[in-house]
């Protein structure tokens, strides 16, 4: 395991800042690195000889959850957190096309839609494609590509369909079709699950995705 010390957690709470990055774990092609400030450092050894298995599972990610939460509690801060699992695809021929509807359609920003979720009307706005399932002029299953993107290349997207269409194949429909339109482009699409969403994690790999990594990130914020 290869552990990246950071800044020094107190100086950082003493300097005033809002939201810290105590911890960050990252699990990809069988290497484990953390990124840790100083004091947290010695406390999370005991995850070095770990298999992916094992530091994924439940019960070690709550005891490392607590762990820092005791540590910066005292400083009048309080954690929240994400750990999730991260598809990625690169190839367009790995999509599996047959999961795409006829009633997943590319959902235009100038458009005049009723929604029974919540469509993120920044991301169209942006420019960012997204398939959707329109029912008689209503949006009732979405996937969309996130504007926030760390590297050009990657694009991360995510799904929302409403629960009483659920389990008709609109939001695996939209995520194939989504998917194989970016691919086209050139770009890498990554997915992000969490980690006991099982039904995600068996819908990505349906598609055609693989799982790349595995990511813990706990953040701290100021109370109150």
């Amino acid at each position: 395991m290869k552990i990246i010390k950071e800044s020094s957690l107190i100086s950082e709470i003493e300097s005033g800042y809002q939201i810290l990055w105590p911890f960050g774990i990252e699990i990809k092609n069988g290497m484990l690195t953390a990124k840790v400030s100083e004091e947290l450092a010695d406390k999370i050894e005991f995850i070095s000889d770990m298999t992916e298995t094992e530091l994924s599972s439940t019960e070690v990610i709550d005891k490392l959850i607590t762990l820092i939460e005791n540590e910066v509690e005292r400083n009048g801060y309080e954690i929240s957190y994400g750990k999730n699992r991260i598809y990625k695809m690169t190839r367009r021929e790995d999509v599996n096309k047959a999961l795409i509807l006829d009633s997943s359609e590319v959902l235009m920003p100038e458009g005049e839609y009723e929604s029974m979720i919540d469509v993120d009307v920044d991301a169209l706005e942006a420019g960012c494609l997204a398939f959707a399932t329109v029912l008689d002029g209503t949006i009732v299953s979405i996937a969309s590509e996130n504007p926030y993107r760390e590297d050009e290349n990657v694009v991360n997207i995510g799904v929302e369909t409403a629960e009483e269409y659920r389990k008709n194949g609109y939001g695996t429909s939209n995520v194939a079709a989504l998917t194989y339109y970016l691919l086209d482009t050139g770009m890498t699409v990554e997915y992000t699950v969490d980690n006991e969403n099982e039904v995600s994690m068996r819908l990505c790999e349906k598609i055609g995705f693989a799982l790349d990594r595995f990511v813990l990130n706990i953040f701290a914020h100021k109370q109150g």
